[in-house]
């Protein structure tokens, strides 16, 4: 952990966090998704999740993650916003929410990785990562991923 990075309190990890993303001219079309709703740290919250419109980071968890990973999962709730996932896979999350969820999580992260191939924004250990899922949109991760576990496979886990 840097030094820099160990005197700031989560909050303001995340704020500077968005503050840069809002400054990369790669992420110029999400300054204004990046405005809408609010961001919150909240203790004992495991990882990052969003309403549709706020965004809910646990405090532990910025802790445990270095600037780039942040960045990357401070895109990654926006992505979710932009795209309008809670409205547009409803019809998923019906049938499967966490499957649901997992899938538009794989599309979500692959697109970001893909973004920044200098490293800029990253994804913490364990993000839901699979090259298998390239040039698919959430129905087919969706589909593919029920498919599996209905046969008793792996592909849900995050």
């Amino acid at each position: 952990m840097s030094n820099l990075r160990s005197q700031l309190s989560p909050e303001q990890r995340l704020q500077r966090a968005t503050v840069g993303i809002v400054s990369n001219p790669r992420y110029t079309a999400l300054a204004s998704v990046l405005m809408i709703g609010k961001r919150t740290v909240m203790p004992g919250l495991p990882t990052a999740m969003t309403d549709g419109l706020n965004e809910y980071y646990g405090a532990e968890f910025i802790d445990s993650i270095n600037d780039a990973e942040l960045r990357g999962v401070v895109i990654h709730e926006t992505k979710h916003k932009m795209y309008r996932h809670l409205t547009i896979w409803q019809h998923l999350a019906k049938q499967n929410a966490d499957i649901a969820n997992i899938a538009m999580d794989y599309v979500i992260n692959l697109e970001i990785i893909a973004e920044n191939p200098d490293g800029f924004a990253t994804l913490p250990k364990g993000a839901c990562l699979d090259d298998r899922f390239k040039g698919m949109d959430t129905q087919q991760v969706f589909t593919l991923l029920m498919r599996e576990a209905e046969e008793g496979g792996g592909g849900t886990g995050i």
